[in-house]
């Protein structure tokens, strides 16, 4: 961790809250969904959010997304001339470590509200279409039983992505495809967690099967942990 924030971590929940950091997560975290905030927060810190994700987990990987798209590669084999949706793709750290994985998908396709974000996405060159828009307001945008395998790194956070995204993800994906998805542990485990009722609730009906689920590592130095999900749609 840079020494300029060391000693001003406050771990309730995780947020350092003094210095730039501090900053993008009084502008990110809310106790309401908020899309037009989220929208101006992440493109004000579009240019810093791959070295803040670096600092927050203090363990030289980019948090989040490598322990996401780690988990990934447990659950979903390598197959040529794969599909795969990067949901919340920000700047396109989620493909970069795919690629590192060893995934060499005929296309990666990533969806933002973040404008700014998505052009930092595009400079890394490996994504095939980047979509500005908001889950689950994809219909117009993303095909039916389009992608392989869907990926969503950091998406379900405090007053990120809501819950009704995942029946979106679903549609999108083909059947016997798979989804992977973070969330934050915190969000899974309140009271009346909706994330965790829908995830549920889309198994009783009959739409995807968990494959797997553990908990680990989100952004390690922040002292935050994340539950990692891994569906098959049915």
């Amino acid at each position: 961790m840079n020494s300029k924030n060391q000693g001003k971590i406050d771990h309730i929940e995780g947020q350092m809250v003094e210095g730039p950091i501090g900053e993008f997560h009084r502008d990110v975290h809310s106790l309401v969904y908020d899309p037009d905030r989220l929208e101006q927060a992440y493109d004000k810190h579009a240019e810093n959010y791959d070295e803040f994700l670096q600092e927050l987990a203090g363990d030289g990987t980019s948090g989040c997304s490598h322990y996401t798209t780690l988990f990934f590669s447990k659950i979903v084999p390598l197959q040529k001339n794969m599909r795969i949706l990067d949901a919340g793709v920000g700047t396109g750290i989620g493909g970069v470590e795919l690629l590192s994985l060893g995934y060499t998908p005929l296309s990666i396709v990533g969806v933002d509200l973040s404008s700014k974000m998505l052009a930092q996405a595009e400079q890394r060159g490996i994504y095939e279409a980047l979509h500005y828009a908001r889950f689950p307001e994809t219909n117009d945008i993303l095909p039916s039983d389009e992608f392989d395998a869907v990926l969503c790194a950091g998406g379900f956070s405090h007053c990120a992505m809501p819950a009704s995204a995942l029946p979106e993800f679903i549609r999108v994906t083909r059947t016997d495809g798979f989804i992977v998805f973070s969330v934050r542990k915190s969000v899974y485990e309140e009271p009346n967690s909706e994330i965790k009722a829908t995830i549920n609730q889309l198994e009783a009906a009959g739409h995807w099967k968990i494959m797997a689920q553990e908990c680990g590592a989100y952004l390690p130095a922040d002292g935050v942990e994340a539950i990692y999900i891994a569906c098959r749609v049915c």
